[in-house]
């Protein structure tokens, strides 16, 4: 960590992990090949770095990207392995892709993704995205402040956090898979099936004026 003349590494095929704050703060360096056999990439492991370019090497086994692992990188595109379970992320130690450069993100086909944590894109300026169909958990904030203009929630899909969606100015609908168990969208915005909570309101949407259902409740 913090080691700012590193400009390049190479990652043996030996290692199974990568720890936590393992490249922070290494400024020059610009791309790295995750290999096969890496199953975790710890907590704000390159973080800040000058990352412009993440590969993972061919039947990639990773399961896991931490918290803030390439928080504030400048990586353009990522294509994550299907092995991947958790993409990480943390109100303190920031989303595993917070604040990057990412305008295009790619899940590998059959992907395991299960959950995409805490701020984990937060401030990205990728105008779409496929989330996978096994895909269970969004977290508080997760695509907040992205340049996201609709979006596709698959009906695996239990948990949205707060704010999952908040300041997308662009994003005028936010699209429910039917057969979705706890919410449903009415004309692009976000409600629990029952109508009592709306969950997200994508804030692109050009209405002047907007009728709530009568059985809600609460505003998420």
């Amino acid at each position: 960590a913090g080691n700012a003349e590193l400009s390049s590494v190479h990652i043996g095929s030996g290692l199974t992990s990568i720890a936590e704050k393992a490249f922070l703060n290494c400024f020059m360096l610009r791309e790295v090949e995750i290999p096969a056999q890496v199953v975790s990439i710890g907590n704000k492991a390159f973080e800040k770095s000058g990352l412009v370019s993440v590969t993972f090497a061919p039947n990639s086994m990773l399961n896991t990207i931490g918290a803030g692992a390439f928080c504030e990188c400048k990586i353009s595109e990522i294509t994550i392995p299907s092995s991947v379970v958790v993409i990480d992320g943390d109100e303190v130690m920031g989303g595993a892709f917070e604040s990057n450069s990412l305008n295009q993100v790619t899940f590998q086909e059959n992907s395991e993704l299960y959950t995409i944590g805490v701020r984990a894109f937060f401030g990205c300026p990728f105008q779409t995205i496929t989330l996978p169909q096994k895909l269970n958990s969004i977290g508080k904030m997760a695509f907040a402040a992205t340049g996201l203009e609709t979006v596709n929630v698959p009906a695996s899909v239990t948990t949205l956090g707060k704010g999952v969606f908040a300041y997308c100015s662009y994003l005028t609908d936010i699209n429910i898979e039917q057969g979705n168990t706890v919410y449903h969208d009415l004309d692009g915005i976000v409600y629990t099936l029952d109508n009592v909570t709306i969950c997200a309101f994508p804030a692109g949407k050009n209405i002047d004026t907007y009728s709530l259902e009568s059985t809600v409740r609460t505003i998420q």
